[in-house]
């Protein structure tokens, strides 16, 4: 049998390597540092500029988009344009300022208004009182807002003002049992009818708000107002012969109310006809307007005296109210967050064409695509996907620069040459 002998050759090399060494060590170190100083410049500008900007970026064109939206609704479905538009978008952002309420919340409120046929500063101001009747509690901007104009259309020829109407607005709302968000949608029933008779607008808020003190709902209080005042202008057969009785007629009934009052007629009413249910019954034949008369001047008589007088002197408490809130810590802290919005909306009004032209031009490529042949369209794909593979890339080579970083340090070549001399051995094995 052949016996194999394993050779054994050693090769001394005299050189020194010590230049080598201290080279190696050097540019290992600059490649480490140079990699992790990259990777930390990398991670602040994302984590501190670029994210925070994206995400604001993108969220002030929502704010900005969402308002000119607003704005859009007045423009081509209320007729406001030019000069006028332009003083709206001006009110909407000093009220917001001044009031801590969001633009899009007063673009929206605005609309209200102009749709009744609202302009100029008395737009404005039914905004203004509107945001500032919000901020006390009254309700939501808009709601308010409609209430208000209903009622300034209807009380025009009295010059009745936004003001003089939110603080009785308020007043009604403080003195009943209810909420501004379920009168306001029902006081155009009534403001026109009130206004027609001479009955002001703080004798038919009284009316309502005695009524609710028992309990009634706002809308239930002002359906019996409004039989009541129905009564007055069209009496039927029976209410004819009731008043006849008293010595009136439905004219001079009517004379009576414009003279002295709601309040005032309805207790003469009930006291002339204290203890003829009949005849009452007859004068006000609706069951929701009985119900009404029985409830304020019949049960509450001396209650909805007062409650007109406090409402008749209101003056002011509005802007009282709001004087109180705008001095809270939480007020002030959500006009803080307002005008932080506030500033995002003009961001995003300034980045809104950009994102619009980005907008345009990648609808025209991608229609542009749709045109192209298959073969086109397959290479245009193929080089998308080089560029979109071109981030991995990178990032491997940093990981390799790291890496030979790594292997030029002494134990790195020792690692390395380790390694060759056991592929080469496994290689040449033979």
């Amino acid at each position: 049998m052949a016996k194999r002998t394993l050779a054994s050759t050693n090769i001394s090399i005299g050189a020194d390597l010590r230049g080598l060494r201290n080279g190696l060590k050097v540019a290992s170190r600059s490649l480490k540092r140079f990699g992790a100083s990259a990777k930390r410049m990398g991670s602040s500008i994302t984590r501190n500029v670029s994210l925070p900007f994206a995400l604001a970026g993108a969220a002030s064109v929502k704010m900005s988009s969402d308002l000119e939206g607003s704005f859009g609704k007045i423009e081509n479905l209320v007729g406001v344009t030019g000069k006028a538009l332009d003083n709206f978008k001006k009110s909407v952002r000093e009220v917001s300022r001044e009031t801590g309420q969001s633009q899009q919340a007063l673009s929206e409120a605005m609309f209200t208004i102009s749709s009744a046929g609202l302009r100029g500063a008395q737009a404005t101001e039914v905004l203004e009182r509107a945001a500032k009747a919000s901020s006390i509690g009254l309700g939501e901007t808009q709601e308010v807002a409609q209430a208000l104009t209903g009622v300034l259309q209807a009380y025009s020829k009295e010059n009745l003002t936004a003001a003089e109407a939110t603080d009785t607005l308020t007043a009604i709302v403080r003195e009943g049992n209810l909420e501004a968000s379920s009168l306001a949608p029902t006081l155009g029933r009534i403001v026109g009818i009130g206004a027609q008779l001479g009955i002001s607008f703080e004798e038919l808020g009284a009316n309502i708000a005695t009524f609710t003190r028992l309990g009634v709902p706002a809308e239930e209080a002002v359906v019996g107002l409004r039989g009541i005042m129905t009564t007055f202008l069209k009496p039927t057969t029976e209410a004819r012969a009731a008043l006849r009785e008293l010595g009136f007629s439905a004219s001079e009934l009517r004379d009576k109310i414009g003279k002295d009052g709601l309040q005032s007629t309805l207790a003469f009413l009930v006291k002339s006809l204290e203890g003829n249910d009949e005849a009452l019954a007859s004068v006000f034949g609706n069951v929701r307007a009985l119900s009404n008369v029985l409830g304020t001047a019949g049960a509450q008589g001396e209650t909805y005296a007062e409650v007109l007088e406090n409402i008749s002197n209101a003056t002011g408490i509005v802007d009282e109210g709001f004087k109180n809130v705008s001095e809270e810590s939480g007020f002030k802290f959500k006009q803080t967050l307002n005008e932080l919005k506030n500033t995002g909306i003009e961001l995003g009004n300034a980045l809104l064409p950009m994102v619009t032209k980005i907008a345009e031009f990648i609808t025209k490529a991608i229609n542009s695509f749709r045109n192209l042949s298959t073969e086109t369209k397959t290479a245009i794909l193929t080089v998308t996907g080089i560029v979109a593979a071109s981030g991995p890339i990178i990032s491997g080579i940093g990981f390799i620069a790291t890496a030979i970083g790594a292997l030029l340090s002494p134990v790195g070549l020792i690692i390395a040459g380790i390694a060759a001399a056991g592929f080469a051995v496994y290689k040449f094995w033979d």
